[in-house]
């Protein structure tokens, strides 16, 4: 790379593989924030009560494993400005 870009002598750091990792983690937290949104702004105090959200259709379709992933991210300190804030 450092050759076709005429830059001798240069470190790159970071690679394609930490990038996807963190991507995939980042698009899983969205996942569960969305999920949970209804419960963060107070509506209901179980996401799966709320009659339209997904949290219920997920928590009965995705394969278990899967749904404990995307539960198990930590959402209370994510900061994403919506309209209601």
């Amino acid at each position: 790379m450092n050759q076709l870009d005429g830059m001798a002598g240069r470190k790159v750091w970071c690679s394609y593989l930490d990038k996807e990792s963190h991507l995939r983690k980042v698009v899983l937290c969205e996942a569960e924030l969305r999920s949970q949104h209804p419960v963060k702004h107070r509506g209901v105090t179980d996401a799966r009560a709320y009659r339209w959200c997904s949290a219920e259709w997920f928590f009965r379709e995705a394969d278990e494993p899967f749904y404990r992933t995307i539960s198990s991210f930590k959402i209370d300190r994510v900061n994403v400005c919506d309209d209601f804030d």
